[in-house]
């Protein structure tokens, strides 16, 4: 992805947390109608990416690039799908 432009990184990047989306409501097809309920979901998706981040940055875990990766899609994907089903 580095020698990628700036759009076409973007669209591979929202293909890929599309695909978390799809993959989150297919297996948790119930949205909570509480909007706090909903954002502690995507709260609690955007501290497994910290977590990551932070063993990244401190441990160098040989691994940590891609959890960070998949914990920033799934954390965006979280945060896409609360907007959506707020405005709903």
């Amino acid at each position: 992805m580095k020698d990628e432009s700036y759009e076409d990184t973007l669209k591979s990047v929202m293909t890929f947390v599309k695909y978390h989306l799809d993959s989150a409501r297919n297996k948790y097809p119930d949205w909570p109608s509480d909007p706090l309920y909903g954002a502690s979901i995507a709260a609690e998706e955007h501290g497994e990416f910290m977590k990551e981040v932070v063993t990244w940055q401190h441990h160098g875990k040989k691994d940590g690039e891609y959890n960070m990766i998949h914990e920033c899609a799934q954390a965006a994907a979280m945060h896409i799908r609360w907007l959506v089903e707020f405005l709903r």
